[in-house]
């Protein structure tokens, strides 16, 4: 699998046809430039946070249609949807999939819910990842960690005991959850004897005050003191803080990556639709700081 990920989200339905071609011509072209293969879909759906969305949900383009669109234009690219398990049944799950697989999919992330508090129809992460890998073998699953939530390194192995392969992170603006858990999944793959799964780390631009809000809407979390720093001045002030702040992380990564030899990824996440030049930007500064890790 390759190393580098990029996360897009597909757009929205009330584009014209011109504006959907003109963003993933820009999009593909992008990737290409940077000899990125892999893009990442996360699946976008209406959710019942107590906190008010920061930003309207818009409609968006079917994942599956999405897919065949970019596979027209850019055959050799490797597209990578996520799936939301619980609000499908096994059965809905399994025609979803056979579509995808179809289409040639051969990765895909199995999203849980919001809330473990809420009873949900369809199944969980680890119930969908037992059903699918029996019937699709080539198929690769990936899952999601949130290196913040309690016990964290037993959610990874519980998941990877179920079939999943590769992780991907919550974005992240700090460095200290990340080496906790991995620290700990290293010990406990080492006494159940398993090879540790990819971690592909998500790091994001953001370039205006309303980015940082619909992050923490999002579940980014942002240290109080950190949150303070990105939302302490004007908009115009944002893109260069947050610059400052992943360019830390990227220090601390380098040297932790030299330290322990762990076999981490990256996903670079656009999060908003007007960041495609920022998130090229921070591609290219990925690319110097991270030299021999991508």
């Amino acid at each position: 699998m390759d190393k580098l990920f990029y996360e897009v989200i597909p757009p929205p339905l009330k584009w014209s046809l011109e504006q959907i071609e003109e963003w993933t011509d820009n999009m593909l072209a992008l990737l290409k430039k940077k000899g990125i293969r892999s893009i990442n879909l996360p699946e976008v759906v209406s959710e019942s946070k107590e906190q008010e969305r920061t930003v309207p949900l818009l409609e968006k383009v079917d994942t599956l249609k999405f897919i065949d669109q970019l596979l027209q234009k850019a055959p050799s690219i490797t597209p990578i949807p996520n799936l939301i398990t619980v609000h499908r049944t096994e059965s809905q799950l399994l025609d979803w999939v056979e579509a995808a697989y179809e289409k040639g999919v051969r990765h895909l992330i199995l999203v849980g819910g919001e809330k473990s508090t809420i009873s949900y129809p369809g199944l969980s992460v680890t119930e969908a990842a037992e059903t699918l890998k029996p019937r699709y073998p080539a198929l690769r699953l990936g899952g999601i960690t949130i290196f913040t939530r309690m016990r964290e390194h037993r959610r990874i192995m519980q998941k990877m005991e179920s079939g999943i392969e590769f992780f991907v992170s919550q974005i992240i603006y700090e460095t200290a959850n990340m080496k906790c858990v991995l620290l700990n999944l290293a010990k406990l793959c080492q006494e159940a004897g398993y090879s540790l799964p990819r971690v592909y780390l998500s790091l994001a631009p953001a370039a205006r005050h309303t980015d940082i809000e619909f992050l923490e809407w999002l579940g980014v979390e942002f240290p109080t003191a950190l949150r303070s720093y990105f939302l302490g001045g004007d908009d115009a002030c944002v893109e260069g803080r947050v610059d400052e702040m992943i360019d830390f992380v990227l220090e601390e990564l380098k040297y932790f990556i030299s330290r322990k030899h762990f076999d981490l990824g990256f996903n670079v996440e656009q999060v908003m639709y007007h960041n495609h030049a920022s998130a090229e930007r921070l591609i290219e500064h990925m690319k110097e700081r991270l030299t021999g890790c991508l």
